[in-house]
């Protein structure tokens, strides 16, 4: 597996345990239709499951066995972590363009969303030298745990 795949997924999920190969490339796999979908708002748990060939409720059961979240929650962790991303490593992007990058209709939901999973707002977010530290030690925690766990499959 490559590193930056590991990087996204200990980014959205924190770390993995127990998880076997098969449920690993469904979760990297679904990672990935997620963030390619988020422009274009198709990211819904119907939609996803619709694409991957699975019934909803067989969706909604993959899901919560290899993450232990739901579909919504992991979509929403997958749009926060892309929103970080975004509003770090791409400052002259408008918060509009990030919320609707991101999936958001509104920007303002978006911002909601944003403030309740950071503790910032995004333009806080983005100006606060504190998210700097906040995305580089939190994600790079999250990314070693992870590392441990794939490392012990």
């Amino acid at each position: 597996m490559k590193r930056h795949q590991l990087h996204s997924l200990a980014n959205i999920l924190g770390a993995v345990h127990d998880l076997g190969e098969d449920q690993l490339q469904f979760v990297l796999h679904l990672v990935h239709l997620v963030k390619t979908s988020m422009p274009t708002r198709e990211h819904s748990v119907t939609a996803l499951a619709l694409r991957l060939g699975l019934g909803e409720q067989t969706f909604r059961r993959r899901v919560h066995r290899a993450t232990g979240k739901s579909p919504k929650q992991l979509i929403l962790a997958i749009q926060m972590h892309e929103a970080s991303r975004l509003l770090l490593e791409e400052p002259h992007i408008m918060i509009r363009d990030v919320a609707l990058s991101c999936g958001f209709e509104e920007t303002s939901f978006f911002s909601h969303a944003f403030k309740k999973w950071s503790g910032m707002s995004p333009m806080h977010f983005r100006e606060n030298r504190q998210s700097c530290r906040f995305y580089n030690e939190v994600i790079n925690d999250k990314f070693e745990k992870i590392s441990d766990d794939i490392a012990k499959i």
